[in-house]
Order: C-alpha cells, then sequence, then structure tokens
C-alpha cells in the first residue's frame, strides 16, 4: 500500500470547467490530466460542489495563490529546520490575497487548500501539519482541531510537539470562545501528564504531614512576566498577602511551561510564552516597594525532566506545608500534586478544572452542572472550594477629563476594556447593543483594540457612536469618567469589572465568563438583547442606577480582600480528608 501511494494516477473529467480547474490547482498532483467527452461519461453528481462554485466565476486570481502555496510546500520539502518567521511571511501573503477575494472565490480556494494538503500528507506531514493550522486559524471550525489532534499522534510526533500543540489549541480557545475544542486540548494535557507522572514516578514520592513546615507555602506560577501582564500582577497580590499579610515563609517557582518553545511546530499566528531570562536560576525578586521574595526560574525550556527533577529536590528540602499553583494546566504543579498537597487557584477562575489529586479554589458558585461534570470526569468534588478570585488595585494617580480622552459630554459613556478586543469585540456584540446608541450611549475602548478602524468599517454606526482611547496606565482614572461597564462576551476580563465597581461604576455582563464570576448575580443578563435594555435601563432610571452603584462598591470591598480569601481556602483545605 505504500509503495502504491507514489505510483502514476491520472485525472478524469468530462467537465470542462474542472478540467480547466484541475489543470490550475493541482498540476503536479497527477501525471496526466484527461478531458473525457461527455458522452462517455457514468455519473458527474459528485463534481456538484466546483461546477456550481465555479460557474460564472473568474478563476484567473488562482494562479498567484497555487504559486504561493507551492512555494510554501516547496519550502517544508527543501529545509531541515524550519524558519518560523520565512513561512509566516510567505502565509500572510497568502491569508492577504484571499481576504481581499469575493466570498465565493474565498470558499473556492479554502476547499482547494483543504483537499490539496490532504493529498501531499503522506509525503509531508509537517506541511500538513501548518495547513491545518492556516484553516483553523482562518476558518475557525472545530473540525481542524480535532485533525491537528489525531495528527499529533503520528509517529514522528513526541510529547514535547503533544504539549506545544496543547497550549496553542489551549490559547486559540481562549481567543475565539465560539469554536468549542477545549474538550480536546484537555484530553492531550491529560496524555501529557500521564507520561510525564510515569517519567517522575520515582523522585515524587508524598512527603508526610508530620514532616514538613507548618508555616512554609511553596508557589508555583504558570507565568511571571511584568507588571502589565495580568496573572503575573495576581501571582504578586497572592504573594504578598501570604507573606507579608500572613507571615508565611515561602519560595516560589516559576514554571515557565506557558506557550513553551520546547516541542515548536510551524503553527499560523502561533503564541510564544514570554520570559525574561536574567531571571533564570534562583532570585531575590522585587516585587514592590513593601516586597521580596525568592523565585526559582528553570534556566531550560520546559517541560525539561533534569529541571523538574531538581525543582522536586528543592521542594522536598524545604518541606513546604502546602502548594499554591497559581495557573490551570501547571504540568510542574499536578506532578507534584501527589508529593505535597497542592492547591490550584486557575487564572480563567470562572472555569472548573478538571483536576484528580489536587484542591481547586473555584472564583465562583459552584452549580449542579458543575458537579456532574467534574462526576463525568472521575473528580472528587470535596476537593473543590468556593471562593472569591480577588483582586489589588493599582492606586489613583491621576485625573482625567472627558475632554482629554477626546470623548463626547453630553453622552452616557459605556466602558470596554481588554488586552485582546480585535478577538472579543465581534460584529455580533457590536450589532448586539447598537440599539442604545440611539438612547444617547457612547461605547469607549480602552485597552488594545488594534482592529477598531476595521470594525468601524463592518458597522457603520460604531464610528459615531463610539472611541478607543488606546491603553490607560490609570484605569481607575478612565473608570471615573465613565458611567457604565459593559462586558463583550468572552472568557476573561474579571479584574477590569473590580476596578470600575471600585470606583461605583455597575456592569453588564452575560452570565458566563470570569467578568460574570467577579461581578456576582446582580449584574449578569441573559443575553444580548437583555443587555441592550439593561444598558437603557441604567441610562434612564437613576434610582435603579444608584441602588446598583451601591451594590458595585460592595462587591468591590469582598473582590479586594485577598487575605480573607486565602485564609478561608487554608482552612477548608486543612480540614479536608484529603489533606494528607
Amino acid at each position: 500500500m505504500q509503495e502504491a501511494l507514489y505510483e502514476p494516477v491520472c485525472f478524469c473529467t468530462d467537465i470542462r470547467e474542472l478540467y480547466e480547474l484541475v489543470q490550475i490547482l493541482y498540476n503536479g498532483c497527477f501525471s496526466d490530466i484527461f478531458l473525457v467527452p461527455e458522452q462517455y461519461a457514468e455519473c458527474n453528481l459528485q463534481y456538484g460542489f466546483w461546477r456550481e462554485i465555479i460557474k460564472d466565476l473568474d478563476l484567473a486570481f488562482f494562479a498567484s495563490l497555487v504559486a504561493e502555496v507551492s512555494r510554501l510546500k516547496r519550502y517544508f520539502v527543501v529545509t531541515d529546520k524550519v524558519n518560523f518567521a520565512a513561512i509566516h511571511v510567505y502565509t500572510e501573503k497568502i491569508v492577504k490575497t484571499v481576504n481581499a477575494l469575493q466570498e465565493k472565490q474565498q470558499a473556492l480556494f479554502w476547499r482547494w487548500f483543504e483537499e490539496y494538503i490532504e493529498i501531499v500528507s503522506e509525503k509531508d506531514r509537517l506541511f500538513y501539519f501548518y495547513g491545518l493550522t492556516i484553516l483553523l486559524g482562518e476558518r475557525r471550525e472545530r473540525k481542524y482541531i480535532e485533525q491537528l489532534y489525531r495528527e499529533i499522534h503520528a509517529e514522528c510526533y513526541g510529547v514535547d510537539e503533544w504539549f506545544w500543540l496543547f497550549h496553542q489549541i489551549k490559547r486559540f480557545c481562549l481567543e475565539h470562545a465560539s469554536v468549542s475544542g477545549m474538550d480536546i486540548a484537555q484530553r492531550l494535557y491529560e496524555e501529557v501528564l500521564m507520561v510525564w507522572k510515569e517519567a517522575c514516578r520515582e523522585f515524587c514520592m508524598p512527603i508526610p504531614k508530620e514532616e514538613r513546615e507548618r508555616n512554609r507555602v511553596a508557589v508555583i506560577v504558570l507565568q511571571f512576566i511584568g507588571s502589565r501582564h495580568a496573572p503575573t500582577k495576581t501571582a504578586i497580590e497572592r504573594i504578598e498577602t501570604l507573606q507579608n499579610e500572613m507571615g508565611r515563609e515561602l519560595v516560589v517557582v516559576h514554571s515557565a511551561e506557558q506557550m513553551t518553545m520546547r516541542g515548536r511546530l510551524p503553527f499560523w499566528n502561533e503564541s510564544i510564552g514570554a520570559i525574561d531570562h536574567c531571571l533564570d536560576g534562583m532570585n531575590t525578586i522585587q516585587g514592590n516597594e513593601a516586597l521580596k521574595f525568592l523565585m526559582y526560574q528553570p534556566k531550560a525550556a520546559m517541560p525539561d525532566f533534569q529541571e523538574i527533577r531538581a525543582i522536586v529536590n528543592m521542594l522536598r528540602e524545604y518541606r513546604p506545608y502546602e502548594v499554591f499553583v497559581l495557573g490551570n494546566y501547571c504540568l510542574l504543579g499536578d506532578l507534584i500534586s501527589r508529593m505535597i498537597p497542592t492547591i490550584c487557584i486557575s487564572m480563567t477562575f470562572s472555569v472548573v478544572p478538571v483536576k484528580h489529586h489536587q484542591f481547586v479554589a473555584v472564583g465562583k458558585h459552584l452549580t449542579e452542572d458543575d458537579f456532574q461534570y467534574l462526576l463525568e470526569n472521575g473528580c472528587d468534588r470535596e476537593r473543590y472550594i468556593e471562593s472569591v478570585f480577588t483582586f489589588r488595585p493599582i492606586a489613583q494617580k491621576t485625573t482625567l477629563t472627558r475632554e482629554m480622552l477626546g470623548l463626547p459630554k453630553d453622552r452616557f459613556l459605556l466602558s470596554v476594556v481588554g488586552i485582546r478586543l480585535d478577538s472579543e469585540v465581534t460584529e455580533e456584540f457590536v450589532n448586539g447593543i447598537k440599539k442604545a446608541f440611539t438612547h444617547g450611549c457612547h461605547l469607549v475602548f480602552a485597552g488594545d483594540f488594534f482592529e477598531y478602524e476595521e470594525m468601524s468599517q463592518k458597522v457603520p454606526e460604531l464610528k459615531e457612536y463610539s472611541t478607543y482611547v488606546g491603553y490607560q496606565k490609570d484605569i481607575l482614572a478612565f473608570q471615573e469618567i465613565c458611567d457604565l461597564y459593559v462586558n463583550p462576551p468572552r472568557v476573561g476580563g474579571g479584574f477590569s469589572v473590580a476596578e470600575a465597581f471600585c470606583k461605583g461604576k455597575p456592569g453588564v455582563t452575560l452570565s458566563w465568563g470570569d467578568v460574570a464570576a467577579s461581578a456576582g448575580p446582580e449584574f449578569r443578563v441573559k443575553d444580548l438583547r437583555d443587555m441592550t435594555d439593561t444598558i437603557i435601563r441604567y441610562k434612564e432610571d437613576p434610582d435603579f442606577y444608584a441602588a446598583q452603584s451601591q451594590k458595585a462598591l460592595a462587591r468591590s470591598r469582598e473582590l479586594f480582600d485577598g487575605k480573607r480569601a486565602l485564609e478561608n481556602i487554608l482552612d477548608k483545605v486543612e480540614k479536608s480528608e484529603n489533606f494528607f
């Protein structure tokens, strides 16, 4: 069978348009292409898609596109080491050209591209893999995640490549919540964890409770980047609370796993984790003026066997009473969970992570659906602790006015805050709430929204009834001049609503995601229509607004009480029968 794959193959059709199309698209895939006289054709129904889509369509656009795809494929054939920057340049040229085409032409190209990479897959698996990532990025369909999952289990890939793909799928699903694929990412992570557990089994043996130091805590941080990075900021807040407010001795480990470079494969619009290599090894970190702590950062790209063993040995010698793992899908945290009791605090705190040996502090109320989900995944519900995911606001240092940011004086300002607004602010969201524009409301986008002008072209009303003010260093000063916090459909963003609340600004959010968990039930709506009606009510009912403003202030006090939240978590963990 393997030899037969490389034998000459001919293509025959009785459809002239299809014959001409195949000559353009598949020339090089077949030894000969024949046009069969129509009277000899037995059936042509299988070509219905092509006949319909190419009808009255000028196919001249394909010439340059096919040339670029051929060049991209040849690059994978002749190179021994992938130049990621080079292939992304080729791909960007292809994608820009396709996106400029008419809708039918785009559909035709992607249909061809999907079939083409399938044809060449046996001869060049890496090009096939990369082609699937292009289709995922541009078509945003679950089936491509499923195909990538199947492909990564080919013999030419290993556990490092599994871990790399897991992170890319997880990141993609976070940015594109409408593409369901986190179950596949979860499955892939569990397979990676199983391999690593077996590799580390001999030196991850349990340390009995009586042999651990009661006042010592270890903290494993999945990401440690900088003050603008929300997970890093959250980690520093937890560390400061444990050390300065609760008097715990601690050591911190940056696992450096997030978007690791290890096992890197070509992936269109990939995401690479930022790592400050000046922090490699053991360092004293200056968290803020009143905070210093020890942190170890691996010197090798993670996950690395020697680094993991060294970290495990360090923790075995330090003997902490428990370990906080700040971030879900932390391989290092999962590996040591049998050695020392670990408590996972996911940065995406509205999601209930699957954990079999860790305690999990969930930043929301657990529903019966959540417990059913845990039961189906074999998790012990007693390990899951309802908590409040807390924040610590940066003190307001400036005062802003509407004039300073070019905002209208006489409109009801709706603040939308985030660093991923390009993917979070969709046409559906803007069209869903634009009825509020006719009631004197004005959207204000703060953060990173590089495609604001493009979105304004798609929804013309947006240009008149919105302003993009860019990244705001003093977010509290910004919220002070706005009237209402509005959350687009997204998973993250929980900190931004807390900042609005502490300035007495109410919010409105859909009933899922981190913002919904932070805001609480008083500020949730069922859909975009309900969101629009609620926004209008805030604008036109001052008594309702005043009452909600007081509730927002009260909720902010809960969201900023980190000590109380951590003490509650530790109390429940240490009283649990699962605490060994």
